[in-house]
This record gives C-alpha cells, structure tokens and sequence, in this order.
C-alpha cells in the first residue's frame, strides 16, 4: 500500500502552519518536505495530506517570521483507509518522530484593536479641543483598552502559539499576567461609567459641568477609579484565587476553587453586567437627551454582550474552538471594537 502523510501537532492548534521536517523518513535521499496544513482536533491536530511538496535542501528566508519548536509525530495510513497505531509506523518510516519549524500568523485582532486605541489617544493628544475632562477620561479608558490588549498580544499570544506549559502558565508570573489584566479590565469598564456621566452631565446640567469636572477633580476621579480596579484585583495575591491564561483551551480561567468561583461570579459577572446596565442607563436618559449619545450604549452593550458570552454563552460550547469563540475572542474583539466605536462617534466629526 501507498502511505500518506498523517501530521499529528502537539503543539498549539488553530493557525495556519507551514511545517517544514528535516530527514524527511518517508522516501529514500529526500532531506525534507514541505506541508500546509490546518489543525482541526481539540487535543491535537490531524492532517492527511495526498500531495507532499518534496524539495531538496530548502533554504527559504523565514528571519522575519515567528518561530517555535515542537514535535511532530507521524503517523501512517494505508490506501485502503485503515490507520496504524504509532508503533506500527516502523513499517513506513524509518522514525516516528522528529523537528519541525512551524510558522504561525499573529494574532490580528489584538494588532489592530492595539493600533485603533493608540491613534485615538494619540488623536485627543494632538486635538486641543480635547484637552478638558471629557478627553482625559477618554484618554484613561483607552489605554485601559490598550492594556488588555497588550496582555492579549504579548502574553496570551504567544503562550498559545509557543504551547507554555502548565507550570509557566500557573507559576507566579503567569498569575500576576491574569491579574494585570483584570486590573485593566476594571479600569476599562469603569471607563464606561465615567465616560457616561459625564456625557450625562454635559447634556443634562451644562452649567454644572465646569465645576463637577474641572482638571483637578477629573484628576482625583481617574485616580480613584484606577485605585478601586487595583483593589478588586488584591484578591489575585491569595491562595486558589487565580485567573490565568490556558493555554491548551485558549481561554482565560478561573481557579476551581471556591475563591475562584466568587470571583468569577460576583467580582467579574454580576459586577460587570450591573456596572454595564447602569452605563445603559445614564446612556439611554442621554439619549433622550439628545440622539446622538446613543453611541454610548452601543459601547456598553458590547461590553454587556461579551459579559454574558464568557460566562452564560460559553457554556453552550461543545468545541474548544467554539469555547474559544465566545470567550477569548469575543474579550478581544471587544477591546478593539471599543476603541473605534469611541473615535468615529466621538472623536472625529459626524
């Protein structure tokens, strides 16, 4: 029987790869062979591929792209459709294992949900009309965006990518990336709640508004907002009170412990959607105010709508990559939407 090619990745699924094996075992004198392939499996990912790519000696320029190491384990299957156990492969190939050099594309969403934030805060820097209370508190929740998604980007990323292991993900340092991130989470939708009110106030008491948020108390009130997101986070220093990144799921996680629940509960899903529902509120009385702040409850319900598929609409995953959907990406997506929604509908002109 003619045998093709079965890659079977250990490493982190979900990219597109281009996987280059050096002794290449499958045909005599070939050095390496080159295959592209989609992994689809949840603990691994499988590919049958009927055309391999031989070449001789490749020596492609890849210096620019992203790089991991990690195993490869061949598989064989026959041309009458029936697949060998790993220690049947001895017939097919001379190893069962070896090196490959895997190419993953970044993580887009986070690039660009990144860049968005950045130029709108880079936007109210260089636009002087934004130089008051309402640009400062713009300013804040948007770098509370960019935190997130710097998280996302530089840590959540490439410890999926790079497949980190349980105990870099779960050590001291992948414990203090979690709570970082929940520090910027609760500062951006505290964020919300400032941009709101005093939205609300600008519309509804006009002659108030100067003396409810001059630059010195629109200072304090940042600060404090960040000193309350800094104290919801203390709770991450205590024992089985974790929120790390899993790297084998790709979603962020609570500790299974009766702390981690709590948390994950009152601290994160009733807190947020409460905090989210009174954003709607002040939203919806501006509204009525005045049309066009209704921009505002389109941001807070995207807020509200990530709320509830991390914590009601994940449960009704029956996949990883469906888990990941409605949890890590829709955070993600989010974060970056956020920070268009507040430049087209606030920042820049209509």
């Amino acid at each position: 029987d003619t045998p093709f090619i079965v890659a079977v990745s250990t490493g982190q699924i979900g990219y597109r790869k281009r996987t280059r094996l050096d002794h290449s075992p499958c045909c005599p004198g070939v050095h390496s062979f080159m295959v592209s392939f989609e992994s689809l499996s949840i603990d691994f990912g499988i590919v049958i591929s009927n055309v391999v790519n031989v070449v001789q000696n490749s020596k492609k320029n890849l210096s620019k792209q992203l790089f991991a190491e990690q195993k490869i384990y061949l598989l064989c299957k026959t041309s009458n459709a029936s697949l060998l156990a790993v220690d049947n492969c001895q017939s097919y190939f001379y190893n069962k294992k070896v090196t490959a050099t895997i190419e993953m594309e970044p993580p887009k969403v986070s690039v660009i949900g990144t860049v968005l934030n950045v130029s709108a805060v880079i936007l109210i820097c260089r636009t002087p009309s934004f130089h008051n209370a309402f640009g400062y508190i713009c300013a804040s929740h948007l770098l509370a965006d960019v935190g997130v998604l710097v998280m996302f980007l530089f840590w959540a990323a490439p410890a999926a990518i790079l497949g980190v292991s349980k105990t870099i993900t779960l050590s001291y340092f992948g414990e203090r990336m979690g709570q970082i991130t929940m520090l910027f989470w609760y500062a951006s939708i505290y964020g919300q709640l400032q941009i709101a009110l005093n939205r609300l106030v600008a519309i509804s008491s006009p002659l108030l508004y100067n003396s409810t948020f001059s630059t010195k108390r629109t200072v304090q009130i940042l600060v404090a907002f960040w000193l309350l997101s800094a104290a919801h986070v203390a709770i991450y220093f205590f024992d089985d009170c974790d929120f790390v990144f899993d790297t084998k799921a790709y979603i962020w996680t609570y500790a299974g412990s009766q702390c981690g629940n709590i948390i994950s509960f009152y601290l994160d899903f009733l807190h947020g959607t409460t905090l989210c529902c009174i954003v709607v509120l002040v939203n919806t009385i501006s509204f009525f105010a005045i049309i066009k702040e209704a921009k505002g409850c389109v941001q807070a319900g995207c807020f509200a709508l990530m709320i509830l598929s991390f914590h009601f609409f994940s449960k009704f995953a029956t996949t990883k990559w469906a888990t990941f959907a409605v949890t890590t990406f829709v955070w993600e997506l989010c974060h970056a939407m956020d920070g268009l929604v507040l430049t087209r509908f606030t920042l820049l002109p209509i």
